[in-house]
C-alpha cells in the first residue's frame, strides 16, 4: 500500500490526494477534503462595524450649540457697548455738575454700581459663549485656553457651578445698589431677606455640585 501525499506545487492546506490503486482504472486518485481550516472559518470573529448612521448625527449635533454660542457673545458684545456708553454720559454728567452733597454722591455710587452690575451680566454671556464652544464645538483643556484656566472650567459641571458664583456677587451688588438708593427701610429688610435666601440656596446647590 502506497502513502498519503500531498499534491506537489499546492500553497497551505489542501486537500489530501490518495493515489489509485494498480491496476485501476483511470489515473485519478481519491481526494479527501480538507476539514483543518473549517473551525476557524466557522468561529472567526466578525469584523468590527463603523459608526452608525444615528450615532454619527448624535456626534454632529454638538454644532447645534453655535446658535447659543452666538446668542450669548452678540448679547456680551452688545452689553460692554452699553457700559461703555453709560460710563462715558456718567462721566461726562460729573464733569458737567461736580456731586458737593452727600445725595449727589449716593447718586452717583447708584449709578456705578449698576454699570458694575450691568457689566457682571455681560461677563457672565462671555463665559458662557466661550465655555460652551469650548467644551462642545472645539474642545480644549483648561491648559490650552487661558480663559478657562482663569475660571478652572474644565467641564460643563464646572461651567454652573461659576454661573452660580456669578449670580451670587450679582445679587450681592443688586442689594448694595438698593440699599444705597433707598436706606435702611422696611423694604429693604425684606429685600435684604430675599436676596439672602437666593444667596443661600445658591450657596447651598454649589457645594453639592462639587460632590
Amino acid at each position: 500500500m502506497q502513502r498519503c501525499t500531498r499534491a506537489s506545487g499546492s500553497a497551505g492546506p489542501g486537500p489530501e490526494v490518495f493515489p489509485a490503486p494498480h491496476g485501476g482504472a483511470g489515473n485519478a486518485g481519491i481526494v479527501l477534503p480538507d476539514t483543518r481550516g473549517g473551525a476557524h472559518h466557522a468561529t472567526g470573529a466578525a469584523l468590527p462595524r463603523g459608526p452608525g448612521t444615528v450615532e454619527n448625527i448624535f456626534k454632529s449635533s454638538r454644532f447645534l450649540v453655535i446658535v447659543a454660542v452666538f446668542t450669548s457673545a452678540l448679547s456680551a458684545a452688545l452689553l460692554y457697548c452699553a457700559s461703555l456708553i453709560i460710563i462715558f454720559n456718567v462721566g461726562a454728567d460729573f464733569l458737567q455738575a461736580v456731586p458737593t452733597t452727600a445725595d449727589a454722591g449716593k447718586a452717583l455710587a447708584v449709578k456705578l454700581l449698576k454699570i458694575l452690575d450691568l457689566l457682571l451680566i455681560a461677563i457672565t454671556f462671555q463665559i458662557i459663549a466661550v465655555s460652551l464652544y469650548r467644551l462642545f464645538i472645539r474642545p480644549r483643556t483648561c491648559e490650552d485656553s487661558t480663559f478657562l484656566g482663569a475660571l478652572e472650567i474644565s467641564s460643563f459641571h464646572d461651567l454652573k457651578i461659576t454661573l452660580v458664583q456669578v449670580a451670587v456677587v450679582i445679587l450681592v451688588i443688586l442689594f448694595l445698589e438698593h440699599a444705597v438708593e433707598v436706606g435702611a427701610t422696611l423694604e429693604s429688610l425684606y429685600f435684604g431677606l430675599a436676596v439672602g435666601v437666593v444667596i443661600l440656596a445658591s450657596v447651598h446647590a454649589w457645594r453639592h455640585m462639587k460632590h
